[in-house]
């Protein structure tokens, strides 16, 4: 009989002390910042809801300590948890993935994956994109082994939303969000992130001045209709064949970096007026501008359209002849020269002949194509006809530019009226 009282007795030291130590390794796992949840506001029965394509996440790696990592049953410290690419890339992809399940549980419609470049741009196109740039981060994980943990994870995330019909950023915030447990739960420190994430996102959709930011979709097109037209006068001059004039056309175009890439580019006014692709400059103000002679230059992007993959970048004024402009429609089958940079500026110059291989219509825009293929880089090159005036902008290629392909350019008289430019000399 006494020996089965010691036996409990002896039990229940052992299970008052686990309990001890478990709530002591609870408080060795140091707190991350509480961040109250919100509710997003729903766009169910606010007429036809805006559709968002939420596009990225970045960040910097700063190889900062962002937290600590513990382990066991005691959750004793096992070291630091540092920000690296690795931690950047991991915590962006679960960024893209929420947000996104987000915007369509809030009611908003979301973009699906296209495998054509030719898929109807109507049906895809977004009224907004959504980027986020991760600013902070801080995990206090314990595993505690068989997929339990305690612990916290917080994180702060400003949101950029981004009108293409106006080619600017409408609306800026700054949300956070965290999970945080003291007592053993279900879950990894994936699940941890996940959590957090979910409320940052879900504070931004809450947020008032956000809803009217979508809500000013109206507002936006009526700017974009109401972009003035821009007049500008080429000054050039000789009507010499291309074919003869090869020096003095390849003065004229450009090497454009804009920090995500290069491309190519090409004076129509000494004025310093330029023509490129859209996704030549993609959402930057500035580029640098680098001539056929080394010289470097600033660039300003003063409009652009994404949707014709258009740009217009204004730099000061140069002393060569620029490009004329052809208003008329090529002859399929004449022979056509195309100059650029493909591959960067290392083989910037580059002329490459052909002919006007045939003129289609995708997604009710017309495009031209050559044989005259476009390689990385060549982007935003004037396609030149045999009377030395620019026929067309080169915007993508089709087929594999190592084999056979086909170059896809925009014709003048399509770019000219989407960029709303009245040209003349």
């Amino acid at each position: 009989m006494r020996a089965g009282r010691s036996l409990r007795h002896t039990w229940a030291s052992i299970v008052w002390l686990g309990a001890v130590l478990c709530n002591f390794a609870a408080g060795a796992v140091e707190r991350v910042k509480d961040v109250e949840p919100r509710t997003p506001v729903s766009a169910a029965g606010a007429g036809d809801p805006k559709r968002i394509n939420y596009v990225r996440t970045v960040g910097d790696t700063t190889d900062l300590v962002v937290g600590s990592a513990y382990r066991g049953t005691f959750c004793s410290k096992v070291g630091e948890v540092r920000w690296t690419k690795q931690w950047l890339e991991a915590v962006g992809a679960t960024v893209n993935r929420i947000m996104r399940s987000e915007i369509l549980a809030a009611g908003y419609k979301g973009i699906e994956q296209r495998e054509s470049a030719f898929a109807s741009e109507d049906r895809q196109a977004p009224d907004f994109e959504l980027a986020g740039l991760i600013k902070e981060f801080k995990i206090e994980f314990c595993d505690r082994f068989d997929r339990e943990g305690l612990g916290g994870v917080w994180v702060s995330i400003q949101w950029e939303l981004f009108a293409p019909k106006l080619q600017r950023v409408v609306f800026k915030s700054i949300t956070e969000g965290s999970f945080q447990t003291e007592s053993k739960v279900s879950g990894t420190a994936t699940n941890f992130i996940e959590k957090a994430v979910t409320v940052a996102a879900r504070n931004l959709l809450a947020q008032p001045e956000f809803v009217a930011a979508l809500s000013g979709a109206t507002q936006v097109a009526a700017e974009s209709k109401s972009l003035e037209r821009l007049a500008i006068l080429s000054r050039a001059d000789g009507n010499a064949r291309a074919s003869e004039d090869i020096p003095f056309l390849r003065s004229a175009v450009v090497t454009i970096e804009s920090g995500v890439g290069s491309g190519s580019g090409f004076f129509v006014s000494t004025e310093g007026y330029l023509l490129t692709n859209h996704h030549v400059v993609g959402d930057a103000k500035y580029v640098k501008i680098i001539l056929s002679t080394g010289r470097t230059l600033v660039g300003e992007v003063i409009r652009s359209d994404r949707r014709r993959d258009l740009a217009v970048v204004k730099t000061e004024s140069v002393q060569l002849r620029p490009f004329r402009v052809s208003a008329g429609a090529p002859e399929i089958g004449s022979e056509v020269f195309v100059i650029g940079s493909p591959l960067g500026r290392t083989l910037s110059g580059t002329v490459a002949r052909g002919i006007l291989s045939s003129r289609k219509e995708f997604d009710g825009m017309e495009f031209l194509l050559s044989d005259a293929k476009i390689l990385p880089g060549n982007s935003g090159s004037p396609m030149i006809g045999s009377d030395g005036a620019v026929i067309g902008i080169a915007s993508m290629g089709i087929g594999s530019w190592r084999g056979e392909s086909l170059g896809v350019y925009v014709p003048m008289p399509s770019a000219l009226d989407v960029l709303k430019i009245d040209y003349g000399n």
